[in-house]
């Protein structure tokens, strides 16, 4: 699980076998794939799952349903079911075909990864600069009552001198 956490995309292969269940602390009885795809959504990792296509030549006396592992076939197809509905079906055949898919996949995520890392830092920067305009905002309004008052005092003064020159004449 800690190649998980360390990772910044996670891929999942998945085939017609649910695979290794580890006894110690799982008390959901996931096999090892399906922790560490849990844990990687857990993390907010960036997800690629690609599956074995159910036409793909596979030996099926190694699929689940065959062998009566993995409740005869039913974990691993809520799993595939499951992986489907949340990530779509991206199914391979053979392996150079999920080779392409995998490099493709992984290229674009980590185009829209550096992408959202750009994004971030010129909003980061804008809320920098906002911070900034809505400091001199305060300035101007501070300033702008300074004067107003300013004013005021000049046209009571001069109100003032004018009652008295004319109190004069």
């Amino acid at each position: 699980m800690d190649d998980v956490s360390r990772c910044e995309i996670y891929v999942g292969l998945v085939a017609f076998r649910y695979g290794y269940v580890p006894r110690q602390a799982n008390p959901e009885g996931l096999s090892i794939t399906e922790l560490e795809y849990r844990r990687a959504g857990r993390d907010s990792k960036k997800r690629l799952i690609f599956q074995l296509d159910p036409d793909a030549p596979w030996p099926r006396k190694y699929s689940d349903e065959v062998t009566g592992d993995g409740e005869d076939g039913k974990r691993i197809q809520r799993l595939r079911a499951e992986l489907g509905t949340e990530h779509g079906n991206r199914f391979f055949q053979a392996p150079d075909e999920l080779a392409a898919q995998v490099l493709a996949s992984v290229a674009q995520a980590s185009e829209l990864r550096d992408e959202s890392r750009r994004v971030l830092t010129l909003v980061d920067e804008l809320a920098g600069k906002n911070q900034v305009i809505e400091s001199k905002d305060r300035e101007i309004a501070e300033l702008r009552a300074r004067l107003s008052q300013t004013e005021k005092g000049r046209i009571q003064a001069t109100r003032e001198a004018a009652v008295a020159a004319i109190l004069e004449l």
